[in-house]
């Protein structure tokens, strides 16, 4: 075996190694649950399992959310800037012909029915209708 060989093998047992500590890692303060603790925890209400906005599996109770938390959350990411042409929040001309061509209402349905590039419901599929439709006056109350 050559020298190039052992450095070789000894390289790879050390990154194997260092996953299986690292995997090992992530279960060392897990808990033992009892069977009925899992159907409990996984059949609250979703009110109680997202008290003040925390999730649960990725899942936040919109209803709680402000429509400057809403926006925070779902619509941000593209509004904030300009990302595939959606009108920035806050820059006035990027609104006043969008809202000529139909007003609030038109806004509110190419929101939610999606348009261009952006999906229907933009960020937030889960999002009512009325959490879109707030989202949106907020976006057009900063850019006023």
């Amino acid at each position: 075996m050559g020298e190039n060989e052992v450095i070789y093998d000894w390289l790879q047992m050390a990154i194997v190694g260092g996953i299986i500590c690292l995997f090992g890692m992530g279960n060392a303060n897990a808990q033992t649950l009892t069977r009925q603790q899992i159907i409990d925890m996984n059949t609250r209400p979703a009110a109680e399992v997202n008290v003040a906005g925390e999730s649960m599996r990725g899942v936040v109770v919109s209803a709680a959310m402000t429509p400057a938390q809403r926006y925070d959350a779902s619509c941000a990411f593209c509004h904030d800037t300009g990302t595939a042409g959606s009108p920035k929040i806050g820059v006035k001309a990027a609104w006043q012909p969008r809202l000529a061509k139909g007003g609030i209402e038109a806004l509110i349905h190419n929101a939610i029915v999606g348009i261009g590039t952006m999906p229907p419901k933009g960020m937030c599929p889960s999002c009512t209708d009325e959490e879109i439709a707030a989202a949106v006056q907020y976006m057009v109350d900063k850019s006023s």
